[in-house]
């Protein structure tokens, strides 16, 4: 990560821009390509979903600020998922992979081919690497207990992952719940272990039983 690692720092983004041939030649504010073209993005998410539609907000600002001319835009979740699966967007915010026992869950979502007509639950961006597939599947043949094994197989994969960027991180996703006590009690938060008490999205096999036998009737 030292070495291929990033931070926020706007006048270097300035400066790659410009030692790749992106400048603002009209003074628009916004960088053209090498060959002149005007460049207008879109970044999408789901409309109503608050949280993300800031978010969306200040990339788009930040990006902005640097000279790409990128715009957030809200369309409906039904429009967007559409948009999404069949490869009709410039960039989407997306979650679909959740929490898992293995980096492969998520290097399986990023890198997985062949490419398809409707691509439903990974590989969003239609990434092609052959190279970084072929690694994903090694890593899935690692047997469970092999953690150096895996962590060799994974620290390959992170270098391409790295120079290439195919999705870019933003944050840890939120998950959420409500409880009261007026029927149960010693709910996860009163535990002081990660339990969840959700159902959703496949969170009832990852901690929502455990949530279900430790919970008990108020008195």
């Amino acid at each position: 990560m030292d070495e291929k690692g990033y931070t926020y720092n706007p006048d270097e983004a300035v400066a790659l821009l410009e030692e790749a041939g992106y400048l603002d030649e009209d003074g628009d504010g916004f960088v053209e390509t090498p060959d002149g073209e005007p460049i207008s993005l879109t970044l999408e998410v789901p409309s109503g979903w608050t949280d993300w539609m800031e978010s969306a907000s200040v990339i788009a600002a930040n990006a902005q600020e640097v000279g790409i001319n990128i715009e957030a835009a809200y369309p409906d979740f039904d429009l967007l998922v559409n948009n999404r699966n069949e490869g009709d967007f410039d960039m989407v915010v997306n979650n679909e992979r959740q929490l898992s026992n293995t980096p492969w869950t998520y290097y399986d979502y990023l890198f997985q081919l062949p490419l398809r007509e409707q691509q439903t639950t990974v590989n969003f961006g239609r990434y092609e690497n052959e190279e970084v597939w072929s690694l994903v599947q090694e890593l899935a043949a690692v047997p469970a207990d092999d953690t150096e094994g895996a962590a060799e197989v994974s620290s390959r994969i992170q270098e391409i992952q790295l120079d290439e960027l195919p999705a870019i991180p933003l944050w840890y996703n939120g998950l959420w719940s409500q409880q009261n006590n007026s029927v149960w009690t010693n709910w996860p938060s009163e535990q002081g272990y990660h339990g969840y008490a959700a159902m959703w999205d496949g969170w009832f096999e990852i901690g929502a039983i455990h949530t279900l036998a430790e919970i008990e009737l108020a008195e």
